[in-house]
């Protein structure tokens, strides 16, 4: 698609993302012409050429550009588009990469941090003479809280934002440099089955967007995106805290910084479909969605936490915790393996992950609240941390 750029130049740092642009819009041309042959986009490169002249003030581009749509039937008109669409989205996730890029670069430095950085912040914060305590004074009172719109005109489809989320995950294992050539060839072949896949996705369902569509929308992004990066924000405070004023006497976790929120299934004003039973539905699927991604981490977990009672000492809270159990799940107790009874974490986590499973069925063993679950987290890591675990487990929990 990007054939015959202009030349602009651009500054070093920015090179790779004009290199990235130019690959995915490559592969989105290579991608029209699989699909419906060099006349789509021989079209396309018309129409863009066109347009290109015409915003720089050549008095012919008008007509030009005019006259390619002119000759063009309904459903070409259509896919030219959707062409343009798919390519502007493709850009927008090279420069998502390109962001990414540059936090690295600035990363490996280290002796200059980047612009509007929190290290930039704290650095500048410390210079001006504020102490640490004075740091965690106001990140105590900050609250920083997302909500999520209800508009149905920005809800992408889930299906296209995983699409999409697998082409920035192949762009940036493409910032390895000992990929190999197999690698490299690999992750190509990914990213051009997942811009393949989304071109032959409608786009839109073909039925209205429903509250179940909108709900489905912020899910993804909350499963799959602030559900990974919100432990990494909470930790990339405590290191920079660390680094610029000494360990702070509480963590930033504790202080619940980040708080979000969402008006989809809610918003009684904007939707009439919205009703009490969507209210529940709603709140269920969040709490469903959640609990899902906590059991497979919580038996990762359980397989990681090997310490066994004859090498390692365990709180008694632990012990406690996990002697009460045995006594009020005695079915849940009979199926851990007779080789995991020595190790007091693996049991205690396969107690949590049983509760998991009767949350979601609604059943009496489940949970009756988060801080409950957090309760049982929370015993095991401070065991590691009263017994040498720091570096066994504790930063996995």
């Amino acid at each position: 698609m990007p054939s015959n750029i202009r030349h602009i130049e651009l500054p070093e740092k920015d090179r790779p993302l004009r290199e990235d642009v130019s690959l995915l819009g490559t592969l989105v041309g290579e991608m029209l012409v699989d699909q419906h042959g060099p006349g789509l986009l021989a079209a396309v490169e018309r129409v863009r050429k066109a347009s290109i002249r015409n915003r720089e003030g050549d008095e012919n581009a008008a007509r030009d550009l005019e006259g390619a749509l002119k000759d063009m039937d309904r459903v070409g008109v259509g896919r030219l588009i959707h062409a343009f669409a798919t390519y502007l989205r493709a850009v927008n996730l090279a420069e998502k990469v390109h962001r990414i890029r540059r936090r690295r670069a600035y990363q490996r430095d280290q002796a200059q941090p980047q612009p509007g950085s929190l290290e930039a912040v704290l650095q500048e914060l410390k210079e001006a003479g504020h102490s640490g305590e004075d740091i965690i004074s106001g990140l105590s009172s900050l609250e920083i809280h997302p909500v999520f719109t209800a508009h149905p005109t920005e809800a992408t489809r889930r299906t296209i934002l995983e699409k999409e989320y697998d082409i920035v995950l192949r762009l940036v294992e493409r910032l390895n440099p000992e990929l190999t050539p197999a690698e490299e060839r690999l992750a190509l072949r990914r990213i051009r089955a997942a811009i393949t896949s989304a071109w032959q996705t409608r786009l839109e369902p073909h039925s209205k967007t429903t509250v179940a569509d909108e709900l489905d929308n912020i899910l993804f992004y909350i499963t799959e995106i602030l559900y990974r990066v919100t432990p990494a924000y909470y930790e990339s405070i405590d290191e920079a805290l660390a680094r610029h004023f000494g360990n702070p006497e509480t963590g930033s976790a504790n202080r619940g910084i980040l708080r979000f929120g969402s008006w989809v299934g809610g918003d009684m004003d904007g939707n009439p479909n919205v009703t009490a039973d969507t209210f529940i539905e709603t709140l269920t699927s969040q709490r469903r969605a959640i609990v899902r991604r906590y059991i497979p981490e919580v038996r990762r977990l359980a397989r990681y936490l090997s310490q066994s009672i004859s090498e390692i000492d365990f709180s008694e809270s632990v012990t406690r915790r996990l002697e009460a159990y045995r006594a009020s799940l005695p079915d849940i107790a009979r199926l851990i393996p007779e080789r995991d009874r020595d190790m007091p974490y693996r049991c205690l986590l396969h107690f949590v992950a049983a509760r998991l499973d009767a949350t979601l069925q609604d059943n009496i063993a489940g949970y009756e609240s988060a801080p409950a679950l957090a309760e049982d987290i929370s015993l095991i890591r401070d065991s590691l941390a009263q017994n040498r675990g720091r570096h066994a487990g504790q930063f996995g929990v």
